[in-house]
């Protein structure tokens, strides 16, 4: 993982901090990760409990194995202590690391995209918001008023996601379940997994690469 992506992590990400403390053993931590300074250091902020806890036990210098989860893929890198911040609040500053292991957790790849879609048990439980992303299996819809429902009411039922794709006419209508709820980038959403209907998905996932493909090398023409 390079400077870019970790640029991208967003600011409350939850990660695991696996610390060699002073007394040589292992004590494990959590906290979230702030952000990082250019190349140099990456800062993250140790959780409450575990914040007071570690006062005394850890220091500059400690060695750190640290592993979250973003965008699909388990992030795990190994680092040491340069500081630790105890004011606004407890945060520790990581030397930047030299190697990072990144791995895919998702079976099969998604693609990003931005469609308007509603998802539906039956005529009162309605939800809608956009789909931020689908593969041939599943995708993630961002609901628009998930404060407002009770989303366990629909998990591991069939329920009808109704999205419109690029280039066709007609919406199209999947069967589908909600499997996990992740938080990135500070977003609720719903992971659906798909209970049939592949072959329609993937023949539009197919189509909007090859679109996308199409558009990108006219730009370079141009």
């Amino acid at each position: 993982m390079d400077q870019v992506q970790f640029h991208k992590v967003p600011p409350n990400c939850g990660i695991n901090l696996s610390i060699t403390t002073r007394f040589k053993k292992a004590a494990d931590f959590k906290g979230h990760w702030i952000g990082v300074d250019q190349t140099s250091y990456i800062i993250c902020r140790l959780n409450g409990g575990d914040a007071n806890s570690g006062i005394n036990i850890i220091s500059e210098g400690c060695e750190v194995n640290a592993r979250f989860h973003w965008d699909g893929k388990l992030i795990a890198f190994r680092s040491e202590i340069v500081t630790l911040i105890n004011e606004p609040a407890r945060w520790m500053i990581l030397q930047y690391p030299q190697n990072v292991m990144s791995m895919p957790l998702r079976k099969y790849d998604r693609y990003e995209c931005y469609q308007p879609a509603t998802l539906h048990l039956d005529s009162k439980h309605v939800l809608r918001g956009v789909l931020k992303d689908i593969s041939s299996r599943g995708c993630k819809f961002v609901p628009s008023a998930a404060n407002k429902f009770n989303i366990n009411v629909l998990k591991d039922k069939n329920l009808q996601l109704q999205t419109r794709f690029p280039k066709r006419d007609d919406p199209i209508i999947l069967t589908c379940q909600i499997k996990n709820t992740p938080n990135e980038r500070n977003e609720f959403a719903l992971g659906c997994q798909f209970v049939q209907d592949y072959e329609i998905v993937n023949e539009q996932i197919d189509r909007q690469l090859v679109d996308k493909a199409y558009e990108k090398k006219i730009q370079g023409i141009a």
